[in-house]
């Protein structure tokens, strides 16, 4: 199963988005990263990625602009190495 790490859960498209991967049975939310702190999603939110504890297999962003992250302050240690996890358009 596909762990999911959602960036901008709180907003608009992260709903949807929650909504679509709770229909599946092949991937889950294991957390979420916001500026609201919303507990009804199903999964803790963490308000930056610095605050992140759970493992991930790939983060899903639908952030705002203002949660953007600097390639050496990108997610480390809780996600699995090889993967890709930002990409800049690439």
């Amino acid at each position: 199963m596909t762990r999911i790490l959602l960036s901008g859960c709180c907003g608009k498209m992260g709903r949807n988005v929650v909504s679509v991967v709770n229909a599946r049975k092949d991937c889950e939310i294991v957390a979420g990263i916001d500026i609201v702190d919303d507990s009804s999603l199903g999964f803790p939110v963490f308000s930056s990625y610095d605050e992140v504890t759970i493992d991930a297999d790939v983060i899903i962003d639908f952030s705002n602009i203002s949660m953007q992250v600097k390639p050496s302050s990108a997610p480390t240690g809780h996600l699995l190495p090889g993967r890709r996890y930002c990409c800049n358009g690439a």
